[in-house]
């Protein structure tokens, strides 16, 4: 293996690969495959490599074990890192065509790593961060038991007439048309509506005050101007309505018994219960206040390394990162990206404006973070990186010996654990400025 340094920003490890070690990962590759090979005249895991290759050609298995030769030099580089050279990211294959590869001949390819840039720290201890009281209300915590109480009640048909008054609960079919067309999102069958709760457009839940049980009605109302899908705000619409039940909510009332059966642990009692809600709400103040002082920190940090030269490489890779986790995110919604957009009043090309800036941002962080780590000495314990693996593995269902395989993997979780050290420490080392508004 060669290194070559190109200049401050790449390097490059060069391998010149003999024939008989590439013939090893040839023969691998084949290992893997041979049981599940078919060819006519031959059972199942019996057919010979040889006869392979007669069939499907000596270079069918290159590609494979020239994807395991990769890994096994790509680990040697992690593994053996110069001091002096610190890699980031993936790195490119050059110098390098797989069809080249000739039989019982070497050959040779090339990677380039990016180098991470200098890192010109900024005076990082005493950060000014805002502090501010926490505190928690009594109609706070009772908002939380209102919350609580609504979720036991129960809905009874409502007996004392069949009309739809405030308060009810309207069982209904819809259908939204605008100008004589169905609308996507504008219809749901048997849906439970609280009359009052604006949950709905006001003029929608009003204009359903008097039906009666299985009336149908039309509702005209306009959507406002800021309504969520572009192509409707401002829009006269009609809703065809079919009023299929009319419901009350049965009062449920707090008492000792109430809170023994919700089942929370070590909760038996009114008293118990407003405890744990206004502790779990300070909790939630804590780490609200937490994630503003740590935003301030990176603010200050960014603002005060300006003139690093961030590597466009990692923003992409972050980038598409940053777009593949909003999709899961929209997926696990049932919404689109498209449709996202619209609520955000954002086109496709501001979306990934935003999300570039987002990624910039996040790898301009993690480079002065790591700097900081080297310069305090910060490190991620090798039991730390295994807990992780393991609390991973137990959370996806994957194989921890696979997880601990994957350098990737293990780099991203490394860096992970080094930033929330490292930000831990600042918090530690900032200068607290008490603001007047208390965290409510």
């Amino acid at each position: 293996m060669q290194i070559k340094k190109i200049n401050d920003c790449f390097v490059q490890y060069h391998f010149e690969v003999q024939n008989d070690e590439f013939e090893n990962f040839i023969q691998k590759a084949f290992d893997k495959v041979k049981n599940k090979i078919t060819i006519k005249g031959f059972r199942k895991g019996n057919v010979k490599r040889n006869v392979f290759e007669r069939f499907y050609g000596t270079k069918a298995l290159h590609k494979d074990a020239f994807e395991d030769l990769l890994k096994e030099k790509l680990t040697y580089i992690w593994m053996n890192q110069q001091e002096e050279l610190s890699l980031i990211g993936e790195p490119k294959l050059i110098d390098f065509q797989l069809g080249k590869i000739n039989k019982n001949k070497n050959f040779s390819f090339a990677l380039e790593f990016e180098l991470k840039p200098k890192v010109v720290l900024c005076s990082y201890k005493n950060i000014p961060i805002s502090i501010q009281n926490i505190i928690v209300t009594d109609l706070e915590v009772q908002k939380q038991i209102d919350v609580l109480l609504e979720q036991k009640a129960v809905l009874k048909p409502k007996l004392s007439d069949d009309i739809l008054s405030l308060g009810d609960i309207a069982i209904l079919d819809f259908r939204g048309l605008c100008q004589n067309q169905y609308f996507e999102g504008g219809e749901a069958q048997n849906f439970s509506l609280e009359i009052g709760s604006n949950k709905f457009i006001e003029e929608f839940e009003t204009g359903m005050i008097g039906m009666k049980k299985n009336e149908k009605r039309n509702i005209s109302l306009v959507f406002p101007q800021t309504y969520p899908q572009k192509e409707l705000a401002g829009k006269p619409v009609v809703f065809e309505v079919h009023l299929r039940d009319i419901k009350i909510k049965e009062q449920v009332f707090l008492t000792d018994d109430l809170v023994s059966n919700m089942k929370f642990p070590n909760i038996k009692t009114i008293n118990d219960l407003k405890k744990h809600i206004f502790n779990e709400l300070v909790k939630q103040k804590q780490k609200k206040q937490k994630e503003k002082q740590i935003q301030e920190i990176l603010d200050f940090l960014i603002n005060n390394t300006s003139s690093l030269k961030v590597p466009l490489n990692l923003v992409h890779k972050e980038a598409t990162i940053l777009q593949k986790k909003l999709e899961d995110e929209l997926k696990a919604r049932n919404m689109t990206l498209e449709k996202y957009c619209q609520i955000l009043n954002l086109n496709m090309e501001k979306l990934k404006q935003k999300n570039n800036e987002q990624a910039k941002f996040n790898v301009h962080t993690s480079l002065v973070l790591d700097e900081i780590a080297v310069q305090e000495k910060i490190i991620v314990s090798e039991q730390e990186i295994n807990d992780e693996c393991q609390q991973f593995s137990i959370n996806y269902n994957i194989v921890l010996e696979k997880l601990k395989k994957n350098q990737y993997f293990l780099q991203n979780i490394n860096q992970t654990l080094l930033n929330a050290k490292v930000l831990d420490f600042l918090l530690k080392n900032a200068l607290e400025k008490k603001e007047k508004e208390p965290v409510r």
